[in-house]
């Protein structure tokens, strides 16, 4: 009973997990205004 409720706590803290979106904006300044690349880094 104790692996049973210890399975179905990390189950629903699992699904529970979301993803969080956000938005950023930039723009090129100086010389060139145009962006070529962009590197992403996590």
């Amino acid at each position: 009973m104790k692996s049973l409720s210890f399975i179905l706590s990390f189950f629903l803290a699992t699904v529970s997990l979301h993803a969080q979106d956000y938005q950023i904006s930039f723009s090129g300044t100086g010389a060139s205004t145009t962006i070529s690349t962009v590197k992403v880094e996590n």
